[in-house]
């Protein structure tokens, strides 16, 4: 279980993190399949071609993409399929979180001015005589 939290960002933007897979054996570590399942504003940045092969003592960087189209809280989990006998699938959760984006300002005349419209209503009750 190991997490990663993503920066909170406007909705409509991206933002890109980074996952370091370390081979700290004697052996090839190799690396099958990766997949992202739960909430589809995440991907992987940069496509690798699987297999992959990490030789002992080398690293292999992940780009891990976040793209939310709305403000909300989001989760998904990465599974790396590998050939670890110790740990075996690897499995990082990732969390991000997207708010709205900011509204354009319009800019304020220096002087407003309100047009002010009196309506005068008069009336007449007649009674007959």
């Amino acid at each position: 279980g190991d997490e990663l939290f993503f920066p909170t960002v406007q909705s409509g933007e991206e933002r890109n993190a980074e996952i370091t897979i370390r081979n700290n054996g004697n052996e090839p570590l190799r690396i099958s399949a990766l997949y992202i399942s739960g909430d589809p504003v995440f991907s992987l940045g940069d496509p690798l071609a699987l297999p992959l092969l990490i030789d002992p003592e080398q690293s292999q960087t992940l780009v891990i993409r976040f793209s939310p189209n709305q403000a909300e809280n989001f989760s998904a989990t990465l599974q790396i399929i590998n050939t670890d006998t110790n740990q075996g699938a690897c499995a990082v959760n990732l969390r991000a979180s997207a708010i709205l984006a900011d509204l354009p300002t319009m800019p304020l005349p220096a002087t407003l001015t309100l047009g002010l419209v009196l309506m005068v209503f008069t009336i007449y009750n007649f009674r007959k005589l």
